[in-house]
């Protein structure tokens, strides 16, 4: 560990004082980071509740400021660190320490790889079944790899959401967006006149999302997320990953349940290997209803009558 003193953000310190959520909120705190969660989080022991903190590593110690509490957790910001973990490293991009887009740019890939298995092994040690080994593939591409953005506006400004301030956040710097999309990107900060078409009161804030088609880079304002279709952000590891599926799951498989499955992307391979397969997906698709065939149904998975439902509208639930 590294014991230099580095300022994130100067804030007036305040002592910290259990109470009422609202006067949590803006307590400067003590803390270090135990573990990380899934998103990427670092998680400390704060007056005997998890507080999660963005853009910290196992061991740093230093001071936070609360930003929200809620269910007996809480949250923080940095505001200085005391002591710094050995493997952070300088993000490669200059929007990291405020942007809520990425999680691990200020470490290494292999501690990144690392955080992701400790995490997934915890929650699959809830499961009474013995965990299963946690096999790793790495991408050969860290940075320039995102092939969908989803971009805020209020009046001129765009961006990411701050969740702390909402506020919106400029990333004309951003190092994740492919290639290909980095000239519609730039046009977008280099050129504000598409607010002008967006000065009726309803207009003056939503959100624009690019992403790759095999035409090029479309753009649509204000539409459902991924309303095109849901892909896979990053096409190399998608490509990886559905590899993985169809040779964990195998050719013998007669019936097939795509849960979330949006187009049967992470499936597709599987029945193409295997035509006489029954497939059948399941998402929330309400842009697909009255047009449903066969081999999917519209449903909502978090709803508690999921199952019932499901049960009651596929054939295939013996």
């Amino acid at each position: 560990m590294n014991s230099s003193k580095r300022p994130i953000k100067s804030r007036r310190r305040k002592s910290f004082k259990a109470g009422s959520k609202n006067n949590l909120l803006g307590r400067t705190i003590e803390f270090e980071i135990n573990t990380m969660d899934s998103l990427g989080q670092g998680v400390a022991k704060v007056d005997g509740k998890p507080c999660f903190i963005p853009k910290t590593l196992p061991g740093e110690k230093g001071q936070a400021s609360i930003t929200k509490a809620s269910k007996g957790v809480l949250f923080a910001r940095i505001d200085t660190l005391d002591i710094t973990a050995n493997n952070r490293e300088e993000a490669p991009c200059p929007h990291f320490n405020q942007c809520p887009g990425c999680h691990y740019l200020h470490t290494d890939y292999q501690s990144e790889l690392e955080y992701k298995r400790q995490a997934l092994q915890h929650h699959l040690g809830r499961l009474e079944e013995p965990a299963p080994e946690i096999l790793i593939n790495g991408a050969e591409q860290r940075l320039g790899y995102r092939n969908r953005i989803q971009l805020h506006y209020r009046h001129k400004y765009l961006g990411m959401i701050d969740g702390s301030t909402d506020q919106v956040l400029e990333i004309p710097s951003c190092q994740v967006i492919d290639d290909q999309l980095k000239d519609t990107f730039d046009s977008l900060f280099d050129d504000r006149s598409w607010s002008d078409d967006r000065q009726l009161e309803d207009q003056r804030q939503g959100h624009c999302e690019l992403y790759l088609t095999d035409q090029g880079v479309d753009v649509q304002w204000n539409k459902p997320y991924a309303h095109g279709g849901f892909s896979q952000v990053n096409t190399a590891m998608n490509q990886v990953l559905k590899a993985a599926v169809s040779e964990v799951v195998g050719t013998d498989c007669g019936s097939l349940l795509d849960l979330f499955a949006g187009d049967g992307n992470l499936s597709e391979l599987l029945v193409q290997k295997t035509p006489s397969m029954n497939r059948v997906m399941v998402d929330y698709a309400p842009d697909r209803v009255g047009h449903e065939e066969l081999d999917f149904i519209h449903l909502d998975l978090f709803s508690e009558s999921a199952l019932r439902t499901f049960k009651a509208r596929s054939e295939f639930t013996a």
